[in-house]
């Protein structure tokens, strides 16, 4: 299994405090926009509150769908 390493100096946005509401009713979520706009920053600061609050490894999961260039089919 591959780890991801969590950066843990990312810059508080104020847009978490939306997202740990939202998580809150529900047990998974999709963070969906324009490129390069802060998506995965702000899930790994997620990640770090809810791990601050000793939210269980367990429950825990992040999949990176980032498709490399060498998995790519070739035509």
């Amino acid at each position: 299994m591959i780890e991801t390493r969590i950066p843990t100096d990312l810059k508080r946005r104020d847009c978490l405090n939306d997202l740990i509401g939202a998580l809150r009713g529900f047990e998974a979520l999709a963070l969906m926009g324009s490129r390069q706009v802060g998506k995965t920053s702000l899930l790994f600061l997620l990640i770090n509150h809810l791990k601050e609050e000793k939210t269980p490894q367990d429950q825990l999961f992040y999949y990176d769908m980032t498709l490399k260039t060498s998995n790519r089919p070739t035509y």
